[in-house]
């Protein structure tokens, strides 16, 4: 499901969020940080470590692995917290004044509607039921400013309470930034599987309304 192509008008940009082409080597060329969430690539797509040569990495997996080790930020999430990390990534991001605000005027004028849903997120006792910190989210964004940023998703962020709703935010979190349509930049799943999902990557730029902030409680 790769949504990196070039686009010039709204309808071509709207038509190839319904198209899921294979990510190819090509759309990577121009993309200047990875962001791997939720996905070992070692495991299932070692083929595209090659690919990670001379640009930035970011990891947001609860496990460490030798890519992990080797990234310029390893962002150790508490599992199933990959929602809340998307929401305040996105309120950060509005923050700082780092949204791309042409692209959401034009495409997504409903987004101020979308980061005060993001407001109600408590900052300090979020961080600390996620395991992450305020400085991991500011060397995040530091990383990725102002660059060609290729998401890549795969299906550990997924969990039984909240799956889609976590989907739909980090397509939430690229909108933001404004990855849709740009060369080098995009929102790619690399779950093995889509049947049964309800992916926010297609049709129309739409922010979730209302989520379910609950934390999952575990034994």
């Amino acid at each position: 499901m790769s949504q990196t192509a070039t686009c010039q008008d709204e309808n071509e940009l709207i038509n190839r969020r319904n198209c899921y082409p294979l990510l190819s080597f090509d759309e990577m060329k121009e993309t200047e940080v990875v962001l791997v969430w939720g996905k070992d690539l070692e495991s299932t797509h070692s083929h595209w470590l090659s690919v990670l040569n001379e640009k930035k990495i970011i990891i947001i997996d609860p496990m460490g692995t030798s890519l992990s080790e080797r990234a310029d930020l390893h962002i150790q999430i508490k599992p199933h917290c990959d929602l809340h990390l998307a929401l305040l990534l996105t309120r950060f991001t509005i923050i700082e004044g780092s949204h791309d605000k042409e692209f959401l005027q034009k495409y997504a004028n409903n987004y101020e509607e979308f980061y005060e849903l993001t407001q109600t997120l408590r900052i300090k006792s979020t961080l600390e039921s996620i395991n992450v910190s305020l400085g991991q989210i500011g060397a995040l964004l530091e990383l990725i400013r102002e660059k060609k940023i290729m998401i890549l998703v795969g299906s550990g962020v997924l969990s039984p309470q909240n799956g889609d709703e976590t989907l739909e935010a980090i397509d939430a979190f690229g909108m933001i930034l404004g990855l849709f349509g740009k060369e080098g930049s995009g929102v790619h799943f690399l779950g093995k599987t889509v049947e049964g999902l309800e992916l926010p990557f297609r049709g129309s730029f739409e922010f979730m309304e209302e989520v379910d902030l609950s934390f999952v409680t575990t034994s």
